[in-house]
């Protein structure tokens, strides 16, 4: 999984962080999906491969809201968000959007982030997998590294009530 991220970057002699993400329909170019956004509808959208940086993509069945992307499936159904990112720090806006305690499941190139990776929000369970509590809306560090590198970042949420916002980097 790392190295497709790492080739889905453009060569350049200086990568740059990469940039904040945004999710919602009035906000489409940050979608990599090529079927879109259904407005204000929950749509079902295809896992894809060869994801590229700079982009959010969707997996299982998720609503579009102007400013939001919300899951909408099964919560056992494992549907997902992913992105590829370039950088240290990797976080995200996200809410219960009922503020019920949820919770969420971390992945970082497919694999549970490891300890020297784990943001201050991710808790190590017992059985290793990374998780989140979710509540009020709050921006979640996920990942956090001593040096910026080409990831990919997979969001597995855990109840319809699931309510993502923004990926932002550092």
């Amino acid at each position: 999984i790392r190295q497709q991220a790492a080739s889905s970057m453009q060569q350049t002699s200086e990568p740059t962080i990469s940039w904040p993400l945004y999710a919602g329909y009035a906000k489409p170019e940050f979608l990599g999906n090529p079927e879109g956004y259904s407005q204000n509808k929950a749509s079902e959208y295809p896992t894809q491969s060869n994801e590229k940086h700079g982009k959010i993509y969707l997996s299982g069945n998720w609503l579009a809201n102007a400013d939001s992307i919300q899951y909408s499936d099964r919560p056992k159904a494992n549907g997902f968000v992913s992105i590829v990112f370039y950088a240290n720090h990797a976080k995200a806006t996200i809410e219960s959007y009922d503020g019920t305690e949820i919770g969420a499941e971390i992945l970082l190139d497919g694999m549970p982030v490891g300890s020297d990776a784990t943001g201050r929000d991710v808790i190590v369970r017992a059985d290793g997998k990374n998780v989140i509590k979710i509540s009020n809306k709050k921006v979640f560090i996920l990942a956090s590294q001593q040096q910026a590198a080409v990831h990919e970042l997979r969001i597995l949420p855990k109840s319809d009530k699931f309510k993502l916002y923004s990926f932002s980097f550092e």
